[in-house]
């Protein structure tokens, strides 16, 4: 009887799900190639992964393939979507996969996991950190990897140049901007349109160039109640997701929420301050060589750390003072000591 020899060890990493993490994925995935540099690795994502990992050349084959979790709310009960999961996962196990990978240890993971997974099936072991980022590490960690995991974001040559001369029209320089990101997951994860008003009138008043980015409906309309309040507008660039990851690259700081493009501001070794209210610093802190924590939550009663969609702001739909109590005064003088430590580390 013959029997079929791979040449190449085979891994299946699933990413779960949001975009920031996939700089977390990105972390994991790289540290999967340096320990195994001649491997196939296939990286499984929800189609809107697509723009992120587009340029990334640490894996070899990318799926696209949404979770029922990936969804909101009710939706994500719909039983054909996880009559789908079921049969995908059962078609991704016949592919027998040398190791599959997932980053985030919870029922949901295990289950998927088992689903796809026929050999090594690699999850965060039992008492991993809670923090993301090292949570997700430590899936690889218990194969044996050691290095610090610090995610290395990869962008196109073609796309910096796009961007530059987006930027050229709004009067904008690189490395000489600093960035204003108002978006995030959840109303109560966002600071009030006033503080930003509040921060960009001390910019201004210091001499600094500075813009807002953001994408969609809610951030037009966020953007327009700061435009309302400063009675004049702001610089305002909503671009495809490669190329905001090239203006982020491109800026001297980044001021952002609990969101994605402050882990990838982080990832790109950007100068960023990001403000924490209701979610849980602890376990979604953002990491990276310069980043300014600003953390709040101890000035609300309702205490609003992990489950912040069922808290007594989110049911009466006010304001949370663990992010409004944060100041724009704050935000400046955090912004003033991360640039002069980082400009003193570039020169040393």
């Amino acid at each position: 009887m013959n029997t079929v020899v791979r040449s190449k060890t085979t891994i299946l990493l699933i990413e779960s799900f949001t975009i920031g993490d996939y700089v977390t994925t990105t972390a994991v995935g790289q540290a999967l190639r340096e320990m195994f540099p001649t491997a196939h690795i296939t990286l499984m994502v929800k189609p809107l992964g697509k723009e992120f990992f587009h340029d990334a050349t640490w894996f070899d084959e990318i799926i696209f393939f949404e979770l029922p979790w990936s969804r909101l709310g009710v939706r994500q009960l719909a039983p054909n979507l996880w009559f789908n999961m079921v049969r995908f996962g059962l078609g991704l196990r016949r592919k027998d996969f040398d190791y599959v990978v997932v980053t985030v240890r919870n029922v949901r993971h295990w289950l998927i996991l088992n689903l796809a997974g026929h050999n090594n099936k690699v999850m965060p072991p039992k008492g991993a950190p809670v923090r993301h980022m090292d949570h997700a590490l430590s899936a690889v960690r218990t194969l044996g990897y050691s290095g610090c995991g610090l995610p290395r974001i990869e962008i196109h040559e073609d796309n910096i140049e796009k961007t530059k001369l987006i930027l050229a029209e709004y009067g904008l320089q690189p490395y000489n901007y600093i960035l204003l990101h108002p978006g995030a997951s959840h109303y109560l994860k966002r600071w009030q349109p006033i503080k930003f008003a509040e921060l960009s009138h001390l910019l201004q008043r210091d001499g600094r160039k500075f813009a807002y980015m953001g994408h969609g409906l809610e951030d037009d309309k966020f953007i327009l109640q700061v435009e309302n309040i400063m009675q004049h507008k702001p610089i305002y660039i909503d671009l495809p997701l490669p190329l905001s990851i090239v203006a982020v690259s491109l800026s001297s700081a980044f001021v952002g929420m609990d969101s994605g493009f402050s882990h990838i501001a982080a990832a790109l070794e950007r100068p960023t301050i990001v403000l924490y209210g209701p979610s849980l610093v602890n376990h979604s802190a953002v990491v990276g060589r310069h980043v300014k924590l600003i953390d709040s939550h101890q000035n609300c009663s309702c205490n609003s750390r992990q489950n912040y969609q069922i808290t007594k702001c989110a049911l009466l739909k006010r304001p949370c003072k663990a992010l409004t109590s944060i100041s724009a005064e704050e935000v400046f003088l955090a912004w003033q000591v991360l640039i002069k430590y980082s400009n003193r580390e570039c020169t040393s």
